[in-house]
């Protein structure tokens, strides 16, 4: 749906727009930075999990697992008082990674 490289947009079935930044984007990030960057995984379907947004690329680890065992208690709402407004809007990113921090927003 974009002309802009690197970004695209789709819609769901219910309406969703959803929206995909690949680092090619970024005009600075040229072969060489690819390059570069490839040495930094452990292996190319790390890279291609992470780079070049494959979701079903290597051994199906389970999402988030390292994240929530080690940050959930900072990440998880836990107080039974809080509420979400029924009136707010809900806008929703997601960028997974394993040689960076995964990052999940819901606001």
């Amino acid at each position: 749906m974009s002309d802009l490289k690197g970004f695209t947009t789709r819609r769901t079935r219910s309406g969703i727009l959803v929206a995909r930044v690949h680092y090619t984007a970024d005009p600075e990030r040229d072969a060489t930075w690819v390059e570069q960057e490839k040495r930094k995984y452990s292996s190319k379907a790390a890279w291609d999990r992470e780079q070049e947004i494959v979701h079903d690329a290597g051994g199906g680890e389970l999402v988030f697992a390292e994240i929530l065992n080690r940050f959930g208690h900072k990440i998880i709402i836990t107080d039974p008082k809080f509420e979400i407004p029924p009136y707010w809007p809900l806008v929703a990113g997601f960028d997974h990674g394993k040689t960076n921090p995964t990052a999940v927003l819901l606001c």
